[in-house]
């Protein structure tokens, strides 16, 4: 579990947790992520994360993890 916190917590703050997901859970895989998205973390409930921050932090990772494993 981890906590993230900003002053509007709405967008960024969102974007972050999506990818902390994304990434532990998914290896980075967006498509296979965004096919098995929790209820809890749904648009409906609130959570609207900045596309832009979302695969700027995903994406540098996947690149670090292509240049390790090069």
């Amino acid at each position: 579990m981890f906590l993230i916190h900003c002053e509007a917590g709405i967008s960024r703050s969102s974007a972050i947790g999506h990818a902390i997901h994304c990434i532990l859970d998914y290896d980075g895989d967006v498509y296979s992520w965004t096919l098995n998205i929790p209820e809890t973390l749904s648009y409906k409930n609130g959570f609207y994360p900045n596309r832009h921050v979302f695969l700027t932090l995903v994406d540098t990772y996947r690149k670090l993890r292509r240049e390790k494993n090069d």
